[in-house]
């Protein structure tokens, strides 16, 4: 949440987009956002952390389906916000 507070102290976020992402990261399990890289594009690969992102309001819902042949997903505006924020930060390096 410090990186979060960082950006709007520096004008990068407003006052909302500070709230929903403080939000956000306070109810995610905190692992699950190293794997936010993972879904800036397209991913098929449906895990339990696209499952907790979708719940989180980071990715929208799956995209795909019958018109693809197959479920894919990736972030939306706020979960590339977040990530964006983060990997500034040094914060989504993996392990």
């Amino acid at each position: 949440m410090g990186s979060i507070y960082k950006a709007r102290l520096l004008n990068k976020i407003n006052n909302d987009e500070m709230l929903r992402l403080c939000s956000i990261v306070t109810r995610a399990f905190l692992p699950d956002l190293k794997r936010l890289p993972d879904y800036l594009e397209e991913n098929t690969k449906i895990s339990i952390e696209a499952q907790s992102f979708i719940n989180l309001g980071l990715i929208d819902n799956f995209l795909g389906g019958v018109w693809t042949n197959h479920e894919s997903c990736c972030l939306n505006d706020t979960g590339k916000l977040l990530h964006g924020i983060l990997s500034e930060s040094g914060r989504l390096q993996y392990n």
